[in-house]
């Protein structure tokens, strides 16, 4: 599993339960609908606290996808990381090599984003428009 994230993503949160239904998603992304939703990349980082490999990410700042957390932490859900700090999966690496990806510019916006998925705990995913 080491190499380039095939499909870069941005998680709102980690650890909805089956229960949750798409239509309590939708439910929460209608709350955001005709609101600017804009990430801004400022700046690379690493997880490595794991011997089988470390994960390069982006770290992302945006006001609506902390909001968009708070609104999904109402359903049932289990999460171990109390924190929300949104971040994009830029690479899983061998322990020890996410370092020489660490310099460099990495900022960037995007501005109108205008897509949330929501992968169900069974494997399927659902598009929702913004």
């Amino acid at each position: 599993r080491y190499g380039v994230e095939t499909d870069p993503h941005v998680t709102l949160l980690y650890g909805l339960h089956p229960e949750v239904t798409p239509e309590d998603i939708e439910g929460i992304i209608n709350k955001f609908k005709g609101k600017d939703l804009s990430i801004n990349i400022n700046g690379v980082g690493k997880f490595d606290d794991d011997e089988k490999f470390n994960v390069v990410k982006l770290d992302v700042d945006s006001p609506i996808l902390h909001d968009m957390n708070s609104e999904l932490r109402k359903l049932p859900h289990t999460s171990d990381f109390p924190d929300y700090n949104p971040h994009m999966t830029l690479a899983y690496v061998k322990p020890g090599k996410a370092d020489k990806y660490l310099s460099g510019d990495y900022r960037k916006e995007f501005k109108n984003i205008n897509k949330i998925v929501y992968s169900m705990p069974n494997g399927q995913k659902i598009d929702f428009n913004l």
